[in-house]
């Protein structure tokens, strides 16, 4: 399963920075902002399946913790590498979380700032409005 993630989370990472789009005409199709939503779409679905994996993992080691009673030896060592079963899959979720949430700030910020996937011109105006006393942003998109 790691290995897998590790996979995706690679190959979403790599492609998206060879696929760039050029200046065109309408007519053609854009493939690089189609594979990074791609590329973010998969990232989130692992961090899902690593988060249902790590919530079965902890249900069943808490299962097994309660249903012991006294602990011999074997059954010390089996609960202790079910903790660290546990505990792998703790790491992947945490691992897949944070690229997953990079891969949508990128996302984001090619939208509106950068420019290599999502070409169009994109204004984002923050600032303080003084006839309504608060903050305000506006954000316009000429495709």
């Amino acid at each position: 399963m790691k290995k897998i993630v590790i996979a995706l989370i690679v190959l979403c990472f790599l492609v998206p920075f060879n696929v760039f789009a050029e200046e065109s005409p309408a007519v053609e199709f854009q493939w690089a902002p189609v594979v990074l939503i791609a590329s973010d779409a998969l990232l989130i679905g692992a961090s899902v399946m690593a988060i249902v994996q790590q919530n079965t993992l902890a249900t069943d080691y808490d299962t097994l913790k309660t249903n012991l009673g006294d602990l011999d030896e074997a059954e010390y060592w089996r609960l202790k590498y079910e903790k660290e079963k546990v505990t792998a899959a703790e790491d992947l979720v945490l691992i897949s979380t944070i690229t997953a949430g990079t891969a949508l700030v990128y996302t984001a910020l090619d939208f509106f700032w950068l420019h290599n996937a999502f070409k169009g011109d994109v204004k984002v105006q923050a600032g303080y409005n003084p006839s309504i006393k608060g903050y305000s942003m506006a954000v316009s998109a000429a495709y």
